[in-house]
């Protein structure tokens, strides 16, 4: 593996690790959201949040959790093993 492909696989490493951060920031924004909105109705205790939301946040933690844990490591795994 040349030194130029090396640069490639590090930058895009580290571009997956931002965009683990930027996921992370919007999932938190989302909880932050829920929770507003439900400690502003809690007088209405029938209120649910749309199935979209949660689907979202499922994805998104499951997208964090990819990222982090299988393909970050495998491309160190191939960045060593060249």
């Amino acid at each position: 593996m040349t030194s130029l492909e090396q640069q490639m696989y590090i930058n895009l490493i580290n571009d997956l690790r931002q965009a683990i951060r930027d996921m992370s920031i919007l999932l938190n924004n989302i909880r932050r959201y829920e929770s507003y909105i439900s400690r502003g109705l809690m007088v209405n205790d029938n209120i649910t949040f749309n199935d979209d939301l949660s689907q979202m946040k499922e994805t998104l933690n499951y997208k964090i959790n990819k990222i982090r844990n299988e393909i970050i490591p495998g491309l160190y795994m191939s960045l060593s093993a060249n």
